[in-house]
């Protein structure tokens, strides 16, 4: 499962003027913030197991978040838990994916991402300032 935040349309809108001007910082600073949110998801709290619950967590989805640049000012935020090769995290916090049994008891990868986009704006701007100084 990938976030990938640069195709989201209010990346897209609120962040592009910034790309054209000033693409080095645009790029640092989108990389720490992507950094930041693979933290958030990786301490993101599991929810409360359900009654009668035998499965024990691994904490492979939690310890599975990373942070990919693929360049030209694109960063992924992804996860790779697998079992037995096969990638799950998506049926489990990807909108859209969620097994039954995960949804409405799980948070979404994506809620959680976009929720904080508007920092990134804001470091954006604070760094542009500080430059013009």
């Amino acid at each position: 499962m990938t976030v990938s935040y640069r195709s989201a349309q209010e990346y897209q809108r609120r962040i592009g003027r910034f790309t054209r001007l000033m693409p080095s910082v645009v790029n640092r600073v989108a990389g720490r913030w992507a950094q930041a949110r693979r933290a958030q998801l990786k301490s993101t709290k599991y929810p409360p197991k359900l009654p009668g619950q035998v499965y024990v967590r691994t904490g492979r989805l939690a310890n599975s978040w990373g942070v990919l640049s693929k360049g030209n000012l694109e960063w992924v935020i992804r996860n790779t838990a697998n079992f037995r090769g096969r990638y799950y995290s998506g049926y489990v916090v990807g909108r859209g994916k969620q097994a039954a049994i995960h949804l409405g008891r799980w948070w979404v990868a994506e809620d959680i991402v976009e929720e904080r986009i508007g920092e990134l704006e804001n470091k954006l701007l604070e760094d542009l300032i500080e430059l013009l100084r």
